[in-house]
């Protein structure tokens, strides 16, 4: 992976650790709409990371469900590239 697409997928990977731990916030000052709003934030930028690291992009919600061909395969891919990329885990 060149060092622009790296950079890339850091930025969007950032961003939802950025989402992740603004859920956990909201959820333990007992905000659970916003947490879940942030958790599915997270979870979209992570996803748009991932995508990135393949070369590919979406813009919106429908185009990143559409690209990533969805459920536990997409979160068992998205897991070994993260791992095999020296990213760490996000439990």
């Amino acid at each position: 992976m060149d060092e622009e697409r790296r950079a890339l997928v850091g930025a969007r990977l950032t961003k939802a650790a950025r989402k992740l731990e603004a859920a956990r916030a909201d959820l333990a000052a007992d905000r659970p709409d916003e947490a879940a709003s942030r958790a599915y934030y997270a979870m979209f930028h992570g996803a748009r990371a991932l995508l990135a690291a393949r070369g590919l992009s979406a813009r919106t919600h429908a185009g990143l469900a559409g690209r990533h061909g969805g459920g536990a395969r997409f979160l068992d891919e998205a897991r070994a590239w993260l791992a095999a990329h020296g990213f760490p885990a996000i439990s």
